[in-house]
C-alpha cells in the first residue's frame, strides 16, 4: 500500500492516532508486564560505575609523561554517537543477588564481590560511589509513572497519562528472534518539561511489553551541571511470558570542568540474569538488613 499526503504539516492529535492507541495498550498492560508485581523475585546483578575525563588535549595525550599509560584510554561512542576518547579515573564493580518480596515490601541485596579502582588520589571513592548511585537511580523502572534520575523526577513515557504530555509516532516494524516488534518514537509536547525523548520497541503480541528502550532529554531542559544524558534498556522474555530487564546503561556528561574545556563522563552499566519467580526464602531471611555482604566480598 502506498499513501501520498501533502507537505502541509498536520496538527498532532491523540484522537484516531494509531501511535496513541498503541501506547494505551502498553499502559493498560503495565501491571502484568512489571516484574515487581510478582509476589517474590530473585535475580543476579552485575553493576559497574565508571567515571572518566574526556576532551583531553593532544599535547597531554602525546606527551612523554602519558606515553606509557595510553593503554588506559577508552575510545568509545559519545552520548550523541560521536567518537570520544576518555581517560577512566575511577571504576567500581559489584556482583549482587537481590531478593524482592511484594507484601509486606522488602528488598534485600547481597554483595558477593566488589572491586574498586581509583587512579587519582583527588577523588573520594566512597563518596563518589554513593553519589553516582543516587544520580543514576537504582534499577530504573520504566513502568512506573515517575522516574527519579539525575536528582530530578521525570514523567515516564509509559505513565498512565503520558499521551497528555508526549507525542507518539510509529516507526519501523522488525522481526527479532521470530517475534514481531514495532518501534514507537516519543517526544515531549513541551520541550521545557522534565520529559524524555527517544524510542521504544514494543512486542506486537497480546502482552504489548516493552522489549527495549532508548531515551535522553531535550537540551532545553535545565539539569544544572548535567550537560547530556542517555538511558538504554534491554529486556528478555522468560517462561512466565514476562519481559525482565537484562541490561541497563546510563550515561551522563557532567560538564563540571567546562571552563577548562574538559568533560567529566559518568556511566553506570548493569547486567541482570538468572531470574527466579515466586520462590520465597524462609520468613526469617526477610528480617535481615536491606544491604548485606558476604565475607571477603571486597567491601
Amino acid at each position: 500500500e502506498v499513501k501520498i499526503t501533502s507537505a502541509k504539516r498536520k496538527r498532532y492529535r491523540n484522537k484516531g492516532n494509531p501511535a496513541v492507541e498503541l501506547i494505551r495498550k502498553v499502559i493498560a498492560r503495565k501491571k502484568q508486564n512489571q516484574p515487581g508485581n510478582n509476589d517474590y523475585l530473585q535475580y543476579d546483578q552485575y553493576d559497574r560505575i565508571v567515571f572518566s575525563i574526556a576532551n583531553l588535549s593532544d599535547k597531554f595525550l602525546n606527551g612523554n609523561f602519558f606515553h606509557r599509560y595510553k593503554f588506559l584510554l577508552d575510545t568509545t561512542l559519545d552520548i550523541d554517537s560521536s567518537k570520544l576518547v576518555r581517560l577512566p579515573v575511577y571504576m567500581s564493580e559489584k556482583n549482587y543477588t537481590f531478593y524482592l518480596r511484594k507484601n509486606p515490601e522488602k528488598n534485600i541485596g547481597i554483595v558477593k564481590a566488589h572491586k574498586q579502582i581509583n587512579i587519582s588520589n583527588l577523588i573520594d571513592s566512597a563518596g563518589l560511589d554513593i553519589y553516582l548511585n543516587r544520580i543514576y537511580g537504582d534499577n530504573i523502572d520504566i513502568y512506573t509513572n515517575n522516574i527519579f534520575v539525575l536528582t530530578n523526577q521525570f514523567l515516564s513515557p509509559i505513565a498512565d497519562h503520558s499521551p497528555d504530555f508526549y507525542k507518539f509516532f510509529i516507526g519501523d516494524t522488525v522481526i527479532v528472534d521470530g517475534k514481531k516488534l514495532v518501534t514507537l518514537n516519543f517526544t515531549p509536547r513541551n520541550t521545557g518539561d522534565l520529559l524524555f525523548e527517544g524510542h521504544m520497541l514494543i512486542a506486537l503480541d497480546s502482552s504489548y511489553a516493552v522489549t527495549a528502550m532508548d531515551m535522553g532529554v531535550n537540551k532545553r531542559i535545565n539539569l544544572n551541571f548535567i550537560q547530556n544524558f542517555h538511558l538504554h534498556q534491554e529486556f528478555e522474555v522468560y517462561p512466565d511470558g514476562r519481559y525482565y530487564l537484562k541490561k541497563n546503561n546510563v550515561k551522563a556528561d557532567f560538564g563540571i570542568l567546562k571552563n577548562m574545556k574538559l568533560r567529566l563522563i559518568g556511566e553506570r552499566t548493569m547486567f541482570l540474569q538468572h531470574y527466579i519467580v515466586n520462590h520465597p526464602m524462609p520468613k526469617a531471611f526477610y528480617a535481615g538488613k536491606e544491604l548485606q555482604e558476604v565475607p571477603d566480598s571486597g567491601l
